[in-house]
């Protein structure tokens, strides 16, 4: 599950808990409200200090809330960027969701589901939506990257972590 951003979360004692499993990713929700170039920093220093890999949950809601520019700088940095499949099966939502894959910004799919009830998990609708639009090697990148995630998280050795190590 996400760890919701905060200025504080730097100095976090254990923070390597709220990583994914015995991985160095960290699913981090950005704030909901207007960052500021200390929001980046902010960032950057979870990184730098405790050698983790934030992933940036959710890109797609930070849209009206982050001026272009710090979005852009995130979707440029190092840090994967998590996108969530329930954007595929509505026009707007997917046809943002495909500029995004095929610009490269994109190098994970995620479901946002808590539970089973009320957000059932469904990463077939992204799977299938890729795939209708001729994007199977873009879809094929991505999944390689959430594998990756996850066998890190069971205790394997992703890339990115072992280039964060370097």
């Amino acid at each position: 599950q996400e760890v919701a951003y905060r200025e504080t979360l730097v100095n976090e004692r254990e923070l390597e808990r709220l990583c994914l499993g015995k991985s160095r990713y960290l699913l981090l929700e950005m704030p909901f409200n207007p960052w500021t170039e200390r929001t980046l920093r902010g960032v950057e220093r979870l990184a730098n200090t405790w050698g983790i890999i934030p992933i940036i949950a959710h890109i797609e809601r930070y849209a009206g809330i982050a001026a272009e520019a710090y979005l852009e700088e995130l979707m440029d940095s190092d840090f994967p960027i998590q996108l969530n499949a329930g954007n595929f099966g509505r026009h707007k939502s997917e046809r943002n969701a495909l500029r995004l894959i095929r610009g490269g910004r994109i190098q994970v799919l995620g479901t946002d589901s808590h539970n089973t009830d009320r957000r059932p998990p469904n990463m077939n609708l992204a799977i299938q939506g890729l795939k209708r639009h001729g994007m199977a090697e873009e879809l094929e990148e991505i999944l390689q990257t959430n594998a990756e995630i996850f066998r890190s998280a069971r205790g394997g050795r992703s890339r990115a972590e072992e280039s964060a190590e370097l």
